[in-house]
């Protein structure tokens, strides 16, 4: 289950708060689940994916450091194609993706 958290509580708990907008990297966030998530006047603002020293917050409002969309779109897209290859285990998708979304985290970060 989900905690509604302040934006700025997330920016001063993490040393990297990435912001990814809303379905931007749905598909190398596809095995994770959010922790919590942060509302506005209008309702939902984003969600919030814990990894250690970094949070990525996603969503129609999400804070922190903007990610390069290109760079997003190129490692969402290698997953899209794992999370949709039905020749492959379930365990061996949640991997790949895995070892990706290291591979994405490591390269934005650094």
């Amino acid at each position: 289950m989900k905690t509604k958290v302040t934006k700025k509580a997330v920016r001063n708990g993490f040393p990297y708060v990435l912001s990814v907008g809303y379905c931007d990297a749905c598909h190398l966030l596809y095995f994770k689940r959010p922790f919590a998530y942060s509302t506005r006047v209008e309702g939902w603002a984003c969600d919030y994916y814990d990894f250690g020293d970094v949070c990525i917050s996603t969503g129609y409002s999400p804070t922190g450091k903007d990610v390069d969309y290109s760079t997003i779109r190129k490692y969402d897209e290698k997953a899209k194609k794992i999370v949709s290859d039905y020749s492959i285990s379930q365990k061996a998708k949640e991997n790949r993706v895995e070892l990706l979304l290291n591979e994405f985290l490591s390269k934005v970060t650094h």
